[in-house]
């Protein structure tokens, strides 16, 4: 019997695919300090980070989708979100400034790299005329990234919740790239390396799923430690 193999695989980005480097709250840190303002140890690495979406935050997950009607729109919401960050480790002095200066160096593509197994794997589900797509907490110019990257055209989609106007584990996101891929859930397998966005999330509308563990975190069953493994899990996740 031929083995049918799912038809469309979805990506995370961040943490997946790619990787920003330096981190994100080394670049908070850069901006604070191209101000000349201090902070006391460890604040940064304490920063809470999810609480400032609570805003947009429904019983269904974080959307926002009047903000994501453009690029200006969606900016001014993520230089909100800086903003509140900063707030809540004492920075009140310059914050429009040091926001739209996070925002900056957020966005430059040149931070962003991709890890190893990362063009093998893309490859080999090529060969097996597998669609790709990345669905993604990320950017409004997370298209210009993976261009940037050289790896945009293996994928059928990119779509981030900058743009898509919820955040994942929100189901309208999943269900949004599906409708935009043109097939149904239970042919797509998703690959990320959060639980509750790429794994728990997707299965709760009925795209299969399995974790990549990176780090060593979030260790379950259904995982991987690399993308080297895309052969086995390929097989291992037929329709």
């Amino acid at each position: 019997m031929k083995d049918t193999f799912k038809q469309i695989v979805l990506f995370d980005f961040d943490g997946t695919l790619g990787y920003m480097s330096p981190s994100h709250k080394t670049l908070y840190q850069q901006a604070i300090e191209e101000f000349d303002i201090n902070l006391e140890k460890n604040a940064i690495q304490n920063m809470p980070i999810k609480n400032a979406w609570l805003k947009w935050t429904t019983d269904q997950g974080i959307e926002h989708l009047s903000e994501s009607q453009s690029s200006s729109k969606y900016k001014k919401l993520r230089k909100d979100i800086h903003a509140e960050r900063l707030k809540k480790i004492g920075i009140f002095n310059f914050i429009d400034d040091i926001s739209e200066r996070i925002y900056e160096l957020e966005s430059n593509q040149k931070f962003y790299y991709l890890y190893d197994d990362v063009i093998d794997a893309l490859k080999y589900l090529k060969s097996k005329n597998i669609k790709m797509g990345i669905v993604s907490n990320h950017l409004w110019n997370l298209d210009k990234i993976v261009n940037s990257l050289k790896i945009a055209n293996f994928f059928d989609i990119i779509l981030s919740s900058a743009q898509a106007g919820y955040r994942k584990p929100h189901p309208s996101i999943y269900k949004l790239a599906i409708e935009k891929i043109q097939m149904s859930a239970d042919t797509a397998l998703f690959i990320g390396n959060d639980f509750e966005d790429d794994y728990d999330g997707p299965k709760k509308i009925g795209i299969d799923a399995i974790l990549i563990n990176r780090n060593s975190e979030n260790k379950i069953k259904n995982s991987i430690n690399s993308l080297k493994e895309i052969h086995t899990v390929v097989l291992n996740h037929q329709t």
